[in-house]
């Protein structure tokens, strides 16, 4: 485990829906409040999950959240114009519209509060954030853009720009994407890297992991008596291997646990894993 000085602020999981990245996610938090000294980890959620929720406490896992993003505009009302004006603001009926038509303020500001909430925090805080798949965290950076493109200058410029600057920073956040053992999600998650290195992030600070995979059966199943299926998939998983071997920075085996608890602690102590992911 990396020296205290060396985590990053924020570890972001994201993929394609189904590839697993909740689980690793919480694997990863695990790992780090149960070896990470001297540091707090404080696990977001961008979508309620009442299984992983019920999770953190017997995990060790100090603070969640489920991020609501318009539950987030309203705090960021209030701390800028103070609670009533805020409060007022945020819950009028035109306000809530301009919400709907666009989401991608939601989607901003409810980042911008994350962040704020771990930099302020007079704790040395971590926080793992799962976040929404790939394609909405792609809109959710880029509304970043736009609006710094729109807005120019003033209170909300400064703090989205602030926000885009740490999270663009290699030293603060690292994102960790999450796909299977397929060529076509391989594809889309290096596809997901290249749109991100496009808006500015440093593509070091981005790695791909595949999930699910079936490779780790050919060292404990002997050839003879591997099931015809297995072969097949861990052919085609080595076949992968070759073609996008330099992209993927890790592998996590598959696994059949029923119970969600059990599958997070096993993970967790893939300690060569764990370390790959921070």
């Amino acid at each position: 485990m990396k020296s205290q000085n060396k985590f990053k602020s924020i570890y972001c999981f994201t993929g394609k829906g189904g590839v697993g990245k909740s689980v690793i996610a919480l694997a990863l938090a695990h790992c780090l409040a149960t070896q990470a000294q001297g540091r707090k980890v404080h696990f977001f959620s961008w979508e309620a999950n009442s299984s992983a929720e019920k999770l953190l406490r017997p995990l060790g896992i100090n603070d969640g959240t489920i991020v609501d993003d318009s539950r987030s505009v309203i705090e960021y009302l209030q701390r800028k114009l103070g609670k009533i004006v805020g409060n007022w603001i945020g819950n009028t009926s035109f306000f809530s519209s301009v919400m709907q038509v666009v989401p991608s303020i939601r989607y901003m500001l409810s980042l911008e509060e994350m962040i704020k909430s771990l930099t302020d925090s007079s704790d040395k805080v971590i926080g793992v954030f799962d976040a929404p798949s790939s394609g909405h965290m792609l809109v959710m950076f880029k509304s970043f853009e736009s609006y710094i493109q729109i807005l120019k200058k003033g209170v909300v410029f400064e703090d989205i720009l602030h926000a885009q600057s740490l999270l663009r920073d290699p030293q603060f956040c690292k994102i960790n994407l999450i796909t299977l053992p397929s060529v076509f999600a391989c594809n889309e998650a290096l596809e997901t890297q290249e749109n991100l290195v496009s808006m500015g992030w440093k593509k070091k600070a981005i790695e791909i992991y595949l999930n699910q995979s079936f490779l780790s059966l050919k060292e404990n199943i002997p050839s003879t008596q591997m099931p015809s299926f297995f072969s097949k998939k861990i052919f085609l998983e080595e076949k992968i291997l070759s073609d996008f071997g330099p992209t993927i920075q890790g592998i996590f085996p598959y696994t059949a646990h029923q119970d969600l608890s059990e599958l997070v602690q096993e993970l967790s102590g893939m300690s060569n894993l764990m370390k790959l992911l921070i």
